[in-house]
């Protein structure tokens, strides 16, 4: 009975991992960003998400195929790790995007971990030599959001919103119609 508890214990970690990442996986992020989003709900403390993007992913697979570009989302997974503590959460629902909730945590200080995320980059020695840089996008949860998804929903608007003014950018989400876009590199491009 022991090992058969053991083994489904195991089991249902990895149900909740990313085989390349051993970050959370989509079906993890989907759980915690619904607990996250339902304790912020019940309480009244904030909420933050931020969406993290590979600026031009594609050119790191063309440069060393996938084996390359496997360690690229590895390293990645390394800089998040390192950078973000707990209560964060950090996920890779899928490609090279990677999302953390954090709860608790207002949107300046969900910015402020988007900064740290590309210092990390900027420090990591893969990512420095494949010049592998960012897009981010953040979001707090507003009285407005029914819903986990349109949270999600105004992240992912700000991390495109970071993509089209060129990368190494966050774009954080201040209220539903407004992005504050903020170069963290002091320049928008490359």
């Amino acid at each position: 009975r022991a090992r058969n508890a053991d083994l489904v214990e195991e089991l249902e970690q990895l149900s909740r991992e990313d085989p390349l990442t051993s970050l959370g996986n989509l079906r993890a992020w989907d759980e915690v960003l619904t607990a996250s989003y339902l304790t912020a709900r019940r309480t009244g403390r904030p909420l933050s998400v931020l969406i993290v993007d590979v600026d031009r992913f594609k050119s790191i697979n063309d440069l060393g195929g996938h084996v390359l570009g496997d360690s690229a989302l590895r390293a990645i997974a390394q800089v998040l790790r390192e950078v973000v503590s707990p209560p964060c959460f950090v996920a890779r629902p899928g490609g090279d995007e990677f999302a953390i909730v954090c709860p608790g945590t207002p949107l300046t200080a969900a910015a402020e971990l988007a900064r740290e995320i590309h210092h990390g980059f900027r420090g990591h020695p893969l990512l420095e030599r494949l010049a592998a840089t960012c897009s981010i996008g953040v979001a707090e949860l507003e009285a407005a959001d029914s819903s986990t998804a349109s949270l999600y929903r105004r992240a992912d608007a700000a991390m495109y919103q970071a993509k089209g003014v060129g990368g190494r950018t966050c774009c954080a989400e201040f209220g539903q119609a407004s992005v504050s876009e903020r170069s963290v590199t002091g320049s928008t491009g490359r």
